[in-house]
């Protein structure tokens, strides 16, 4: 009897429980690059009227990076979900799409000024997404 129940308890936890969620590469509309974009959905962080997030933009040809070639760049930034801007941390360039492969450098970018995208388009679709709005 009592497998019985710990089986059951089991069942219900699965059916019920807390359930993972998986992060995804979440396209972004209005690219218009050689390519794709996409944000890295479990890189979003909200903190108060500002949000971090990591884009990844894959290529269709390799790109040149020094001696080395790569087909996507990870590029993190902060948005000032206010304001509107958009301020680039760091970029790192991988030899494979969706930052699969070696991972061929990583650099801060301290951007200190930041920008404000035109809405509608793809800069201005990643504050959306990062600020939680609705696309």
């Amino acid at each position: 009897m009592k497998k019985i129940l710990a089986g059951l308890f089991i069942l219900i936890y699965q059916l019920v429980g807390i359930q993972s969620a998986y992060a995804f590469l979440q396209p972004v509309p209005g690219y218009v690059g050689d390519g794709s974009l996409y944000v890295e959905t479990d890189s979003i962080l909200r903190n108060g009227n500002s949000a971090t997030l990591i884009y990844v933009e894959n290529f269709n040809q390799t790109q040149a990076y020094g001696s080395k070639a790569y087909l996507s760049k990870a590029t993190e930034i902060r948005v000032d979900c206010t304001d509107k801007r958009v301020f680039a941390l760091g970029e790192g360039f991988y030899s494979q799409p969706s930052m699969q492969g070696v991972l061929l450098g990583r650099f801060p970018l301290r951007d200190e000024f930041g920008s404000t995208p035109a809405e509608g388009s793809w800069n201005f679709n990643l504050i959306k997404i990062g600020c939680g709005f609705a696309l």
